[in-house]
């Protein structure tokens, strides 16, 4: 039985096991046969070219990841807004296909995994019933992933989910950074337990917030935003159509924004620096005013907040603005705020494997059944 915890973001998929973690770009197309002779170059990782099968019924072959965006026919598909989690149709197919790149063996190429999963759904959707029971339901059973390019000798990984265990997003990152993998508190953050702890998970497309106090989360104080780290960049997309007429997707204006700082279009070169940095602050300074406003209003105050700490991807771009904006008496950055969730995720499911089939999920099970019920 393998135990996986998976961090489905809308910008990459992350997964944790125990002896190994990947991301891998949430970008998805048709797939097709390709024209290829012998061994393919680059990393396995951008090699994705997939079949595949969910409980009987045929899914259709894809090109995730770094190979959709090289090879798409101009019908790659980029997570935006408008489709839950728990409803796309593209999710459960980045998550089967994600799960067996994750359980690849070269050599063993063609084999059967029994998998214990653990994920997260944002706020808003954790806390609708129907969202979340579809979720489970659709993740269960037995799955089929065929891999098409022949640097995977043939693979092909039967993968069998025999239990979902879901925790809204932000909550996970909470039990990584806290908790030790004996589900304890860990000693270096002992004199938190008594106090009121934010948990700021920047995503892509949302914000989700958690609430910890005396050991355990506080059921009024999940909430979600509906704002990420897509909106600052789809605003700099926005200003190089106007400005300069270049169009592109929102993971190539990223990649160069971290590695260059410019992009070269009609032999000129276009600065990308100074434009991020205007519309990066600005979105940090509505979402600490969100932040501020949902706080009130879940009867929270932000001067009892002894510690945030911020994780997800947009943590690392944000870092240089959080400072200026998140008002709390200490910002903590998680060591790894994009692997951060998912390790949470596959602490909560080796915590409850540990403490056995009937024991309650300690850490926080009781304060989210209170929040369902208010």
């Amino acid at each position: 039985m393998k135990l996986i915890g998976i961090d489905i973001g809308n910008d990459s998929i992350k997964i944790k096991a125990k002896d190994n973690e990947i991301n891998i770009m949430n970008l998805i197309s048709a797939g097709y046969n390709r024209r290829v002779f012998g061994q393919e170059m680059g990393h396995l990782s951008n090699l994705l070219d997939v079949s595949i099968e969910s409980k009987g019924k045929d899914l259709g072959r894809y090109f995730i990841g770094g190979l959709a965006f090289k090879e798409n026919r101009g019908d790659m598909i980029e997570k935006s807004r408008g489709e839950t989690k728990a409803e796309s149709d593209t999710t459960y197919i980045m998550i089967l296909a994600s799960l067996a790149y994750a359980l690849y063996d070269e050599n063993n190429p063609v084999k059967k995994e029994y998998v214990t999963l653990g994920a997260g759904l944002p706020t808003e959707e954790y806390f609708n019933d129907r969202l979340l029971d579809l979720f489970k339901s659709r993740l269960k059973g037995t799955h089929k992933v065929t891999f098409h390019s022949p640097n995977f000798k043939g693979a092909q990984i039967t993968i069998i989910i025999d239990r979902v265990e879901v925790i809204p997003e932000g909550t996970s990152a909470a039990l990584s950074i806290l908790y030790d993998d004996k589900g304890r508190f860990k000693e270096k953050y002992e004199h938190l337990r008594d106090k009121l702890i934010l948990i700021i998970d920047i995503g892509s497309l949302t914000v989700d917030v958690s609430t910890m106090e005396n050991g355990t989360f506080i059921g009024k104080g999940f909430f979600g935003i509906n704002k990420g780290i897509a909106d600052p960049l789809n605003s700099i997309l926005l200003d190089l159509k106007n400005s300069y007429g270049y169009e592109t997707s929102r993971h190539k204006l990223d990649y160069y924004l971290r590695r260059y700082g410019f992009i070269e279009f009609s032999g000129n070169k276009i600065s990308l620096t100074e434009m991020a940095e205007r519309h990066f602050e600005d979105f940090t300074r509505v979402m600490a005013n969100q932040i501020y406003k949902e706080l009130d209003m879940h009867g929270l105050n932000i001067n009892d907040v002894h510690t945030a700490f911020i994780v997800g991807g947009g943590a690392i771009t944000l870092k240089n603005y959080l400072d200026k904006y998140l008002h709390f008496s200490r910002l903590e950055f998680a060591e790894n705020p994009l692997m951060a969730n998912a390790e949470g995720y596959l602490k909560s499911i080796s915590f409850i494997a540990a403490s056995g089939e009937e024991e309650k999920k300690e850490v926080f099970e009781e304060e989210v059944a209170i929040s369902k019920q208010e």
